[in-house]
């Protein structure tokens, strides 16, 4: 890694920048007081880059490798009326330095949002009827919903205020000897009911409810 220091003058004139020859494919700011153009070029003085805003602590690659180097100070007029120090420090890789150290200045705040972990609700057994039985109330976030049937006869799901046998997904019954039946797996925050076109069947609810 290769550093290099250099002072611009006030910004808006081509006389305040500062060009030196140099080798590599990283560039990183160690050291600025405003932000200030720094333009790459490769092989006959191709133009590789330019940079308007580097700055302290910023890094970027180079898409081939530079040989040399320009830095000037910005022409904004409220960075334009003031010299100051630059380094930046050239490499063929990416570039760690423990002396980046400044202020920050963010404009509008950092909207923030502390996550909590999962809630996994107990499983439920319900008794699915054929006049609709609820297996889960509306809620804020989506959640996983998983929904097996055990018992001995269908079992439609589907959302509470309009399930019908003739809409709802159908879960086939168990065989029997211990063996499940339909099984069903939903990411929603509805609220979720399961009926029966005759009898009653066993149906296992599972809610996994994320923060």
């Amino acid at each position: 890694m290769r550093i290099y220091r250099r002072t611009l003058g006030i910004g808006g004139s081509t006389t305040d920048a500062a060009n030196f020859d140099a080798v590599g494919t990283f560039v990183r700011c160690l050291k600025s007081t405003y932000p200030f153009t720094l333009e790459v070029q490769g092989d006959g003085g191709i133009p590789l880059a330019v940079f308007d805003g580097f700055e302290l602590g910023l890094q970027f690659e180079i898409p081939a490798q530079g040989k040399r180097f320009a830095v000037k100070n910005s022409t904004s007029a409220s960075e334009a009326t003031a010299a100051q120090e630059i380094i930046i420090a050239i490499h063929d890789g990416r570039i760690d330095d423990n002396r980046l150290v400044g202020t920050v200045n963010i404009t509008g705040g950092i909207a923030s949002k502390t996550y909590a972990p999962d809630l996994i609700n107990t499983a439920a057994a319900v008794t699915a009827t054929t006049g609709g039985v609820s297996c889960c109330t509306a809620a804020t976030q989506i959640g996983t919903l998983l929904i097996q049937n055990l018992g001995a006869v269908a079992v439609y799901v589907g959302p509470t205020a309009s399930l019908t046998t003739a809409n709802g997904i159908q879960l086939d019954p168990s065989p029997g000897g211990g063996v499940a039946g339909g099984f069903i797996e939903l990411q929603t925050a509805a609220a979720i009911s399961v009926r029966t076109a005759s009898s009653t069947s066993d149906v296992r609810v599972l809610r996994t409810q994320h923060s």
